[in-house]
């Protein structure tokens, strides 16, 4: 596809990796806001940590800037974080048919708090409780 784009319009090839590099920023850039959250940091404070400015963490979080592979390893040490997960919109599944469902869980417990996150976990553990009983 994108060949007949590059045959019929340079201008249209020139368009396609501005959008997919937007994405891409936006995706990091929501993943580590939601990772620094999680770890009680403010920009400032995760800023400080990592020797990089807040303008850069803001800038970063807004999805305005792709970080390098290295800046992105010390932002997810400083916040007890695997690269994986500051990625993990990148990684493709087997395509089995839980993985759908599987993903929209993992979506929707991404998108909690800690606290509600501990809350679901207790849930989780009473509903196995119950299952095991019947």
């Amino acid at each position: 596809m994108h060949i007949s784009y590059f045959i019929f319009s340079e201008n249209i090839v020139k368009l396609i990796p501005k959008v997919k590099g937007a994405i891409m920023e936006e995706k990091i850039g929501f993943r580590v806001k939601q990772a620094r959250l999680n770890a009680g940091l403010t920009q400032e404070e995760l800023a400080e940590k990592a020797n990089m400015s807040s303008s850069f963490i803001s800038r970063l979080e807004n999805g305005k800037i792709l970080p390098s592979i290295k800046k992105l390893l010390m932002l997810a040490d400083i916040m007890n974080v695997g690269l994986e997960d500051l990625l993990r919109d990148f990684f493709r599944h087997t395509g089995e048919p839980s993985d759908a469902l599987t993903e929209q869980i993992f979506y929707q417990v991404d998108m909690m708090t800690v606290p509600e996150k501990q809350y679901l976990l207790s849930f989780v553990e009473s509903f196995n409780n119950f299952m095991d009983k019947r």
